[in-house]
């Protein structure tokens, strides 16, 4: 039977480092640890665990750090997990390896990195997450990327998956990464697409609008993937609608949705442009499209909350708008099951309740 073996990078991770490890530690053969330079106590953590634990010359790069650990496994597959990840459906790993076919290099796992009050994901995405070793290395200071060194296929695991339990507001993190990703743009008149991308998306997490519509527009000028093309879209829509400039954010939700028609997404934002327009009949329009789609079938981030109930609050108040109380009160009723403690719900309901019942008094 195959071995594994799984690298970890981390670096003053106490809060988390435990639970990641014991999610991990009875399901592979190897656990390689490299610290990056902690001043708290995750070294200390991680010597209980770790059959190799490493230290690593911090340098401004994710990629370099990976590879170390790589380097270090010894295992016939590795996988990589952080610090404040966590494995599940660990028990079914050294038995899925054994009946990967011979050209599969890597395996992608489901990442959910958010979750709403019910446990439902609000984002989620596929990464690469176990792969034959030597077969792969990874590239990109940030954001980083495994990339094959031979002709090698890729399949999708669904028993196994990571669950990332951030802490903070991750500010400090994005910020870093700005740094860094500046830092490889430079002056380049032509960098790597995806450097643009994401400088565009943490700039935009740090609530930068203007400079983050600034990198997201030149990456638009340059993409080549059509799903991280469609996200750009949605984001530079994002942008012009949380700054007030509804026509230039349809627009770009247009251009997204003329990306890829067959995704929900785009649909749900020119509902939600045109409820701050007040054009209530669009908002019904755009959104039962949007209702009928499935959930994106790609690898980057999708938002299953959002494709459940997300859309419900903008639906209700077009139908209320249009004096159709009843069933505006029955979507808010929908809604506060997904989203109980929800402000704009709750609020909803106290409206359309209160209407209900003149309603009632005055047909009786």
């Amino acid at each position: 039977m195959s071995t594994v073996s799984c690298a970890m990078i981390v670096r003053d991770a106490e809060q988390t480092l435990e639970r990641a490890c014991a999610s991990v530690r009875p399901h592979v053969d190897e656990l390689v640890i490299v610290d990056t330079g902690s001043t708290d106590r995750t070294v200390e953590i991680a010597a209980g665990y770790a059959d190799t634990l490493v230290g690593f010359q911090w340098c401004d790069d994710f990629a370099a750090a990976r590879q170390h650990a790589f380097d270090h496994c010894t295992g016939d597959w590795v996988m990589h997990l952080d610090a404040d990840d966590e494995l599940h459906g660990g028990e079914q790993l050294r038995a899925g390896l054994a009946t990967v076919p011979d050209e599969v290099g890597a395996l992608h796992w489901r990442y959910v990195t958010g979750r709403d009050g019910r446990g439902v994901p609000t984002t989620e995405f596929w990464r690469e997450r176990c792969t034959r070793r030597g077969w792969y290395r990874w590239a990109g200071a940030v954001h980083e990327v495994l990339l094959p060194t031979r002709e090698a296929s890729a399949a999708r695991e669904e028993s196994i998956w990571v669950e990332h339990h951030g802490h903070g507001d991750g500010t400090a993190s994005l910020a870093r990464n700005v740094r860094i990703l500046e830092a490889a743009i430079g002056d380049n008149p032509a960098p790597d697409p995806r450097l643009l991308f994401y400088c565009g998306r943490d700039l935009l997490g740090l609530g930068e609008l203007e400079r983050a519509l600034l990198y997201l527009s030149r990456y638009l000028l340059v993409a080549t993937w059509t799903d991280e093309r469609y996200i750009a879209q949605l984001l530079v829509g994002y942008i012009h609608r949380t700054r007030g400039d509804y026509s230039r954010a349809i627009d770009a939700d247009l251009a997204a949705l003329k990306v890829t028609p067959l995704w929900p997404d785009a649909y749900f934002s020119l509902a939600e442009d045109c409820y701050h327009l007040e054009q209530w009949e669009r908002v019904l329009h755009w959104s039962r499209i949007g209702q009928s789609l499935p959930a994106p079938d790609s690898p980057l981030f999708t938002h299953p909350a959002a494709y459940e109930y997300g859309w419900m609050i903008y639906y209700a108040a077009a139908l209320s708008s249009l004096g159709r109380i009843e069933e505006a009160a029955t979507i808010t009723a929908r809604a506060l099951l997904h989203a109980p403690d929800d402000p704009m719900h709750r609020h909803n309901a106290e409206v359309l309740s209160g209407e209900l019942a003149r309603l009632a008094g005055a047909e009786g």
